[in-house]
């Protein structure tokens, strides 16, 4: 893969800097909306099926924090593919270049994106389109049909164009990125086989190894299962297979130690101080005598150095979901808690095979209803002894609806240290004690009296009638 040097975002900010020094107050208020503005888009998530990240490409660095940044744009579980537009400044704030520089390489950066061809595995949708092309012939040729059987072989492989087409319009500085259709299973309504992470953690990166390699280790250890304490994962890539989905030409670093020196250990440099790093081993190389064994396998150990923050994720798809005035009518309605344990409720469901048809629907429901608080309530993540579970079950989730919105969101987050619910249980916990031991009490009056009647009865005398 060739490196591209990037102009540093410190001639921006230079720039910018000088401008304000003489500019009125309301534009410095507009450079810091600015500012907000492009912090949250760089916190925003960048979604890829797996197939897409192993899979075999040449793009430079810019490029692929170009590519980045308008997948960060799309929303993963629609199936909605729209094209996406930056203005000019906008895509050379977010990926970190001057406005000068993004003026001089606008040109080649959409040639190159409007060029790059990734080669990725086979999946059944591929299949499903040679039986129907095949189907077609058959039908025009009027013969019948040959089978297409499933492939098995790892050699066989799909090409694919990123971009239909990219569109620039100098009048408006604005450039338009419309997606290859055929992308679309890799990029949208995705289930299951998918990674994701910030595009922050990408865009301070120089090189474009270094972004690949951050994109096939995050494969291996997930953000959903850095949230849930895996901090630790370890992945063996066969050697040369690496070296393609890096897409590094066979003349390139011909000895495995230029390969180190120059690529690994540079990769390891560019990812520290991110929230993900790692440390290598070579398994061919192992035990006395072998030292100059042929490299085949790399084994990665990887490590989370900081647990993701998945606010970015709700609040996007919030976003991307309800338009502006109903998600300020969303806001006026319910808490923050609320919207956000809903929406991160939402992503699990997703993910663990939930259809949905019109999100905005499903979600609306979920946030009058609070589905995520009654599924939390219902796990019993907060007992800690069986009464407890009894008012859960007898007298919470009956009323969860109509209690106060900073009691519910209180209790989700500290459990019975919230006072009002924790009052609640012991006024509960009262008067079914004394409903235990009433009931207790008639039940031994009960028995007393079948006791002294079998007493009685035993006690009469033998009559002779």
């Amino acid at each position: 893969m060739d490196e591209q040097d990037t102009v540093l975002e410190g001639e921006l900010v230079n720039d910018a800097t000088a401008e304000r020094s003489f500019v009125p107050e309301a534009i410095q208020v507009q450079d810091d909306l600015f500012a907000q503005e492009l912090s949250e888009q760089r916190n925003a998530l960048v979604y890829k099926r797996n197939e897409l990240i192993h899979g075999q490409f040449n793009m430079r660095t810019l490029a692929l924090k170009t590519f980045s940044a308008v997948l960060a744009q799309l929303d993963p579980r629609s199936n909605e593919f729209p094209p996406v537009n930056f203005t000019r400044t906008e895509l050379a704030r977010l990926v970190k270049v001057s406005r000068q520089a993004m003026f001089q390489l606008v040109d080649d950066l959409t040639n190159e994106l409007q060029s790059v061809v990734v080669k990725v595995p086979y999946i059944d949708k591929d299949w499903e389109d040679s039986v129907r092309a095949e189907r077609s012939a058959a039908k025009r040729e009027g013969r019948p049909e040959r089978p297409i059987p499933r492939p098995k072989a790892d050699d066989s492989f799909v090409k694919v164009n990123l971009f239909q087409k990219a569109i620039y319009n100098a009048e408006a500085n604005l450039i338009t990125f419309v997606f290859n259709e055929r992308l679309k299973d890799y990029l949208v309504d995705l289930r299951g086989n998918f990674t994701y992470y910030q595009l922050n953690s990408v865009i301070s990166m120089s090189s474009g190894h270094a972004i690949r390699m951050y994109e096939i280790l995050r494969a291996a250890l997930s953000l959903k299962a850095v949230e849930s304490g895996v901090l630790v994962a370890y992945k063996d890539i066969d050697y040369q297979e690496l070296r393609d989905m890096l897409a590094i030409a066979p003349e390139a670093y011909p000895r495995f130690s230029l390969f180190e020196r120059d690529l690994l250990r540079r990769v390891q440099k560019q990812m520290d101080g991110g929230d993900l790093t790692f440390t290598y081993s070579l398994p061919d190389r192992i035990g006395p005598g072998r030292k100059r064994a042929p490299v085949k396998t790399i084994r990665f150990r990887i490590m989370a150095t900081m647990v993701p923050s998945s606010s970015g994720d709700w609040k996007l798809t919030l976003v991307q979901t309800f338009t502006q005035a109903a998600r300020t009518k969303l806001k006026n309605s319910f808490t923050e808690a609320r919207l956000q344990r809903n929406v991160e409720y939402y992503h699990d469901q997703l993910v663990d095979g939930l259809k949905v048809t019109r999100a905005s629907s499903w979600l609306r429901k979920a946030f009058s209803e609070d589905y995520a608080g009654i599924a939390q309530l219902k796990s019993g993540v907060h007992v800690r002894e069986a009464m407890q579970a009894d008012f859960l079950r007898d007298q919470l989730l009956k009323l969860w609806l109509t209690l106060p919105a900073e009691d519910q969101d209180s209790f989700l987050t500290n459990g019975f240290e919230c006072e009002s619910i924790d009052m609640m249980y012991q006024l509960y916990r009262t008067l079914r004690v004394k409903k235990d031991s009433e009931s207790a009490g008639a039940k031994q009056t009960a028995r007393s009296k079948r006791e002294a009647v079998t007493e009685a009865v035993m006690d009469i005398k033998d009559v002779d009638w």
